[in-house]
């Protein structure tokens, strides 16, 4: 079965998550670095935020979907950059495949509207 899902809603379900649950910091000395759960609907793991200095973070997850879920991402200008990186696991954004040991890059710029389609492997 594939879970479909706006990209707004996937967003604020994470954002639920942060709210619900009690603050979890890998390094107590730094309340920049943060843990949270994925949202247990979607499937089991975390993902972890770090923020390196004003406007750079890196956000690191370890999940496994329950499902498959496809989410619509709407045409927008973006002022960040993304790199994606999988070590297991595959994703379509935008018609390109994204598997273990690939990467994509996107933003900076207009953010064509896509759908992301991930697997539940």
């Amino acid at each position: 079965m594939t879970i479909s899902i706006s990209q707004p809603a996937y967003d604020e379900l994470f954002a639920e998550m942060s709210t619900v649950e009690p603050s979890r910091h890998p390094d107590p000395q730094d309340v920049q670095d943060f843990m949270g759960n994925f949202p247990s609907v979607l499937g089991k793991g975390f993902w972890r935020t770090i923020q390196l200095r004003d406007g750079l973070e890196v956000v690191l997850g370890n999940l496994q979907q329950h499902d498959r879920f496809l989410t619509a991402h709407p045409e927008g200008e973006v002022d960040w950059l993304e790199l994606h990186l999988h070590l297991t696991g595959f994703h379509e954004l935008g018609g390109n495949l994204i598997g273990a040991g690939q990467y994509g890059l996107s933003g900076s710029g207009l953010l064509p509207r896509m759908a992301l389609k991930s697997s539940d492997q």
